[in-house]
């Protein structure tokens, strides 16, 4: 996506904007909004610390509109703390065939949940409650891949109708220290790619059985939906979830 966030490299939950031209993003108030909105053209001095690599970077953003992007930066942020973010995330252990997750392309291992555009994975309850509020529709979820050091938004439609184990995923999952980010990659910032094609094949047909024939349920086929984000707590928006601390 040809955002300026994108431009400069923003990399979605692992990159926390701690300050804007010179000053520290210590509280939560309109600092970073106020510059942003003051300087649409020109270069804005923002200090990005990595927590996956825990190293800071200074990096210059020129805030613009631009009809492929919402808000001036074409980044979600949101205020929040990286203590122990690294542990923040959920681990894919074991999918199973035809379920949800098999079926978004989440794999085993390899694959850590981050969150949604609103909510951080904290804890296997947060993304349990996430997933009972999108039975059987579409929910966008940022899941970071250790094997290619990259975030990408994955499509996941939760549902009991599928049939299989792994409760409405369709996976085990783990959490907490022993699931932590690798420390093999923590020497790379990561990256992200935001896509704006739907990808078929990642929302189950809920009017068949995992073994293709017909099922009688109410339950519909639903559309994939594309990697668009709305506006959420001003207008400098963003389709890479950066976070201010």
């Amino acid at each position: 996506l040809n955002s300026p966030a994108s431009y400069v490299g923003l990399v979605g939950f692992f990159d926390f904007i701690v300050g804007v031209d010179g000053t520290p993003l210590r509280k939560l108030d309109d600092t970073l909004v106020s510059v942003i909105k003051r300087n649409v053209g020109r270069e804005v001095p923002l200090t990005v610390y990595n927590y996956k690599c825990r190293e800071f970077r200074q990096i210059k953003i020129v805030p613009k509109r631009d009809s492929s992007y919402t808000g001036l930066l074409g980044v979600t942020i949101r205020f929040d703390s990286y203590h122990n973010a690294e542990q923040n995330v959920v681990r894919i252990l074991e999918v199973f065939k035809n379920g949800p997750a098999d079926l978004a392309g989440l794999v085993p291992t390899f694959d850590y949940l981050l969150g949604t555009a609103e909510r951080v994975f904290k804890n296997p309850d947060i993304l349990f409650e996430e997933l009972t509020n999108h039975i059987d529709r579409p929910m966008e979820v940022y899941v970071y891949s250790s094997k290619t050091d990259h975030v990408r938004v994955t499509v996941i439609m939760p549902t009991f109708e599928w049939g299989g184990n792994g409760g409405c995923l369709g996976a085990e999952i783990g959490y907490g220290y022993l699931h932590k980010l690798p420390q093999a990659g923590n020497s790379l910032t990561g990256t992200s790619t935001i896509t704006t094609n739907s990808v078929p094949n990642m929302v189950p047909d809920l009017t068949k059985s995992p073994d293709g024939s017909p099922r009688t349920s109410n339950a519909t086929k639903r559309d994939v939906i594309q990697d668009q984000w709305v506006e959420s707590g001003g207008e400098i928006d963003v389709n890479l979830p950066s976070i201010s601390s």
